[in-house]
């Protein structure tokens, strides 16, 4: 999954796999955060 930078305070990176429908969001603190099921038009 390619993820890309945001402008945030709290974000780093922000990625979509559309195969599976994961929405994955990198933190600065170096968490990541993976949500399934998200539609690809959100």
């Amino acid at each position: 999954m390619m993820r890309l930078p945001v402008a945030s305070n709290n974000m780093a990176t922000v990625g979509y796999d559309e195969a599976i429908h994961m929405l994955e969001v990198g933190f600065k603190d170096g968490s990541i955060y993976q949500s399934l099921q998200v539609p690809a038009g959100v």
